[in-house]
């Protein structure tokens, strides 16, 4: 699944700041859970797969700030919350920004 997500992200299939995150985020509480000791090298595929990419960068040092396997995936938990919270704090912002009747692509 690794090798397949840094596929994604490498041929942009996986598109958008935030979707390249939630992807990294994902995979990488996926390797903390089967096989923690891959976390390092896990972490150098993901960060190589779009190296310009800082949201998913970030979050990957986040992850990896943990001292333990729990607190490793409590970190992913935690960021996937704030960037879930973010994108609806935006909506909400945005959103007043918009008339009746206006289309928007």
């Amino acid at each position: 699944m690794l090798k397949e997500t840094v596929r994604r992200i490498k041929s942009l299939e996986i598109q958008g700041a935030t979707n390249v995150a939630k992807a990294a985020i994902k995979e990488m509480k996926n390797v903390i859970k089967k096989n923690p000791r891959k976390v390092n090298s896990a972490a150098k595929l993901l960060m190589n797969s779009r190296p310009t990419e800082p949201l998913m960068r970030n979050a990957i040092r986040y992850i990896l700030s943990g001292k333990s396997k729990e607190e490793m995936i409590e970190n992913s938990d935690r960021f996937l919350k704030l960037v879930d919270e973010a994108e609806k704090k935006i909506a909400k912002v945005g959103a007043n920004f918009l008339q009746r009747n206006i289309v928007v692509y």
